[in-house]
């Protein structure tokens, strides 16, 4: 008796160990990196589709590109919003430049080659400097630039400082966010950049800015 009796305390112990265990892992914060969130950009909204280090571009996501005029080319979709954070933009005193928007395949490609060479010629090995590059920039297949979404924003007076902290209290306000923030790095993958804003549109861009997210936590919400 006494031996069953043990028995079923031990069990009861047991059953609270794991219920306790469990109860602490659906509370806690997931990082979407840890276990390789992924999504289905099929049924997105096209505002709304997660390119990241897990989530890759496919062709039937490619955009209707327009052209702004220093030459750069932007989704069709996003063009006029563009416009409208720019003109505000230069009604606050500033010279913003699209530096940097829609990329093709072979462009990204380029752009990781060209940065691991950098990196070789300081003297890093092959390994190092791939996984530095990896840190700002993503791989072919893998960045947002190819989405015709993404838009690298710049001073054109050579100063972008001031610039960087205009659009980060007012980009959202015209549907972009800041999307490689200062301490969500273990989230987005990706190193702090100032100047890199995504589209996402008024709606989602309010919420993820009034709640300081990353697009990962808002698809995650």
């Amino acid at each position: 008796m006494k031996y069953y009796v043990r028995a079923l305390i031990c069990i009861a112990v047991l059953l609270g160990i794991i219920c306790t265990v469990k109860d602490y892992y659906d509370t806690k914060t997931v990082n979407p990196n840890d276990i390789g969130f992924e999504i289905n950009n099929n049924v997105q909204p096209w505002n709304l589709i997660l390119i990241n280090k897990t989530n890759e571009m496919t062709d039937n996501l490619l955009p209707d590109l327009a052209t702004t005029e220093n030459g750069e080319k932007i989704a069709q979709n996003v063009y006029l919003h563009l416009e409208e954070l720019f003109l505000a933009a230069e009604e606050a005193g500033f010279s913003p430049e699209l530096t940097s928007g829609y990329r093709s395949r072979n462009q990204q490609e380029d752009i990781l080659d060209d940065r691991i060479n950098e990196y070789r010629e300081l003297g890093y090995s092959k390994r190092e400097a791939t996984s530095l590059t990896n840190s700002y920039a993503a791989r072919p297949g893998y960045s947002e630039h190819e989405t015709g979404l993404a838009a690298d924003i710049n001073s054109a007076d050579g100063d972008s400082r001031k610039l960087y902290k205009w659009l980060k209290d007012n980009a959202y306000r015209y549907g972009f966010i800041l999307r490689y923030p200062k301490g969500k790095e273990d989230i987005t993958g990706i190193e702090y950049e100032p100047w890199h804003y995504r589209y996402v549109g008024t709606e989602a861009a309010e919420y993820i800015y009034h709640n300081d997210m990353t697009l990962e936590e808002y698809l995650m919400r």
